[in-house]
């Protein structure tokens, strides 16, 4: 199958209709303000792709890669504009339906989730301890967690699309898998986080979890009226702390990372266990949720590989 990205992302978007048809809830795009509270630029999005798109294609041109002179120009560059259109597509769906989850499920784990903290003591106090002691030498880490995640999204993809292209596909189709998978796996035993019973050390992640959690009781309680008067400026704030992406999608990235020996491998590692260590000290996410999230990220490696094995 060519361009299996693009097939994934129209299924997404086929099931994305029907969910707004059974639930009467609007389709919304994001508004220009919609990434202020979580203290990103509207144009990110936007500019993240075109920047990788011209990085790539210079270190190319520059013969920085592992050139494959049998492959056209212009095939490369219709699949690289496939993947940057596909993942769009996918995540705006993602968010969207994650919007809704409160009335797709209303239900919550998180009395359950978080007696599982309190019996986890000793391993949640040793991540705080850790984070505790780094915070007290650099005094920016509140914002490492959101930096860290999107510089593995970004710095991963560059890194196989220049030096290890065999693995783009399989590492680009993963992470689609995972992002398409991701929402429907909220729904099984949904939660909201676990700053609702504590507020997170991460002034950040606080003020952040605040909005969220306020859009969140919104949309309970209102519906898919407030959804159609306010969604487009709450496209991101969307809860769902069972499984954590946060944690599957870095495994992703680690484990092409690791398979093609990169050197990017070590600062990844690290900066992968921060996310897990900032996931649950800053109240985004239950211990629990991070295996959940990596069974989830391992499930769609094993899809994407079974895929390419059998193209």
């Amino acid at each position: 199958m060519r361009y299996p990205e693009l097939w994934l992302a129209g299924g997404m978007v086929m099931v994305m209709l029907v969910l707004a048809g059974v639930l009467g809830a609007p389709i919304v795009f994001p508004a220009g303000t919609s990434l202020n509270f979580l203290g990103l630029h509207y144009s990110l999005p936007v500019a993240m792709p075109l920047a990788w798109f011209a990085l790539v294609l210079f270190a190319r041109a520059m013969g920085f890669s592992d050139r494959r002179d049998d492959v056209p120009w212009s095939q490369r560059i219709l699949r690289y504009l496939s993947f940057i259109v596909s993942l769009s597509v996918v995540i705006w769906c993602h968010l969207n339906i994650k919007l809704w989850l409160p009335l797709l499920n209303p239900a919550s784990f998180d009395a359950a989730y978080q007696a599982s903290d309190l019996w986890l003591g000793p391993l949640v106090g040793g991540m705080t301890w850790i984070r505790a002691e780094v915070a007290g030498y650099v005094p920016t880490v509140d914002t490492w967690y959101l930096f860290f995640f999107i510089f593995l999204f970004f710095a991963s993809f560059v890194y196989h699309a220049v030096f290890d292209e065999k693995n783009l596909s399989r590492v680009f189709l993963a992470i689609l898998l995972i992002e398409t998978i991701g929402p429907f796996c909220y729904l099984i035993a949904p939660a909201a986080g676990p700053f609702i019973y504590e507020p997170s050390v991460n002034q950040v992640a606080h003020m952040n979890q605040q909005v969220m959690w306020q859009a969140h009781q919104d949309i309970r309680s209102l519906g898919t009226a407030w959804l159609a008067e306010n969604g487009r400026y709450y496209l991101p704030a969307g809860l769902a702390a069972m499984p954590s992406l946060h944690a599957g999608a870095p495994w992703i990235f680690v484990h092409y990372l690791y398979k093609a020996r990169s050197t990017l491998l070590p600062i990844s590692l690290l900066m992968f266990a921060w996310i897990l260590i900032e996931a649950v000290v800053a109240k985004w996410h239950y211990v629990v949720d991070l295996p959940a999230g990596i069974v989830l990220a391992i499930i769609c490696i094993w899809l994407s590989e079974r895929f390419h094995t059998a193209e």
